[in-house]
């Protein structure tokens, strides 16, 4: 009877990142690293509970410039905790150099790094060969997987990658879909593009565990596969949170109250303690209407883990009620210059209409606890 193999497929950790690019910075973010870690850890015991035998990673376990020595060897202290085989390969933000860490640390007998030349490992046991790529480099623009000779089809047969199979020009290792698909891998465990895909069946991005920005939305997590006479894969959203981009469209009739409503309505109780959330106003408000940043933090500050927010709404102007209402200050001063120009000329339009906004309202801002 063939041995069912229980696998898993991750990838993109940043392990030490410094998440200087997210709009969440300070404690949030050393807080951020801190949940990254622990994911990975959860992961670990995830494979022990379920008996699988192989995890795989597909590159940027660690983000070298910015990690700790202390996080490495923590990482490798509980990688060595599980019960079957680790495969790792390093991608452009970990790659093997002279004066890497990947050359002086130590770690157990169960943990294999694939060197910079594409390589294979075999399992005799499981009938099993592994096939894997670590980057040496920052930028790779040769198609290097082509080179990977025909497969023994009488063994069962894995890739692990880091590289751009969408692009057919790129400095990320590039990689020839159709070709890869030619040479009939059982799986291909794929990383660097961060939103998890199924590129086709037995072809796919895990994603990376941990979303760390709002530019990975969506879940996260790892992909578990078996593979005996024939291959079933499934998605597992892991991640301890998620990042939410809602969009609110507003109303010349909308009042604070009703717009605090729509933002307290986003999502239920839980997730809001646990998810991060971008807010974007669209539409037209109310000049009367309090959108301040400030009182935002104030109101919202118990109900979510982290929010922000960005308005992208226009100004539903009265001007002659404007004008009668700010007669003695800079607004009425300013609308009053504007009086005689056309408006027609969609510069002159929109020149008032910026400076209209920035006088009556509030800039965009952040909040998270």
């Amino acid at each position: 009877m063939i041995k069912v193999l229980k696998i898993i497929h991750v990838a993109d950790n940043h392990i030490g990142a410094a998440l200087k690019s997210s709009s969440y910075a300070g404690d949030f973010a050393l807080r951020r690293q801190r949940e990254i870690i622990n994911t990975l850890f959860k992961v670990v015991d995830y494979a022990n509970e379920n008996d699988v035998d192989y995890i795989l990673h597909s590159g940027d376990l660690f983000d070298t410039p910015n990690m700790k020595i202390s996080d490495v060897k923590s990482v490798f202290r509980k990688l060595g905790e599980f019960n079957g085989q680790v495969l790792l390969i390093a991608g452009n933000h970990d790659f093997i150099s002279e004066d890497s860490f990947w050359k002086t640390i130590d770690y157990n007998d169960n943990i294999y790094l694939f060197n910079d030349e594409v390589e294979k490992i075999e399992f005799k046991d499981d009938n099993l060969v592994v096939y894997g790529h670590s980057w040496n480099r920052s930028y790779i623009s040769e198609k290097l997987l082509n080179e990977i000779d025909e497969l023994d089809k009488t063994k069962r047969n894995i890739l692990i990658a880091h590289g751009d199979i969408y692009t057919k020009e790129s400095n990320y290792l590039p990689i020839d879909k159709e070709n890869l698909i030619s040479k009939g891998f059982d799986y291909v465990a794929l990383g660097h593009i961060h939103k998890h895909e199924f590129v086709t069946e037995r072809i796919a991005y895990s994603g990376s565990l941990e979303p760390l920005d709002f530019g990975e939305t969506g879940k996260h997590g790892f992909i578990y596969l078996e593979i005996d006479d024939q291959v079933k894969t499934k998605f597992i959203p892991f991640s301890e949170r998620e990042f939410i981009i809602k969009e609110i469209n507003l109303n010349g009739e909308l009042s604070d109250n009703d717009i605090y409503n729509l933002i307290s309505g986003i999502d239920s109780t839980e997730n809001k303690q646990k998810n991060f959330y971008r807010v974007i106003f669209k539409g037209r408000y109310n000049h009367h209407v309090n959108l301040d940043v400030f009182d935002l933090n104030n109101i919202f500050k118990d109900e979510f883990t982290y929010i922000e927010f960005k308005n992208n709404a226009n100004l539903d102007f009265d001007i002659e009620q404007l004008k009668e209402e700010n007669k003695d200050n800079v607004i009425g001063l300013f609308i009053k210059k504007f009086e005689d120009l056309d408006f027609e000329d969609e510069i002159i339009k929109k020149a008032f209409n910026t400076g209209l906004e920035l006088l009556l309202n509030s800039k965009e801002g952040l909040l998270w606890k």
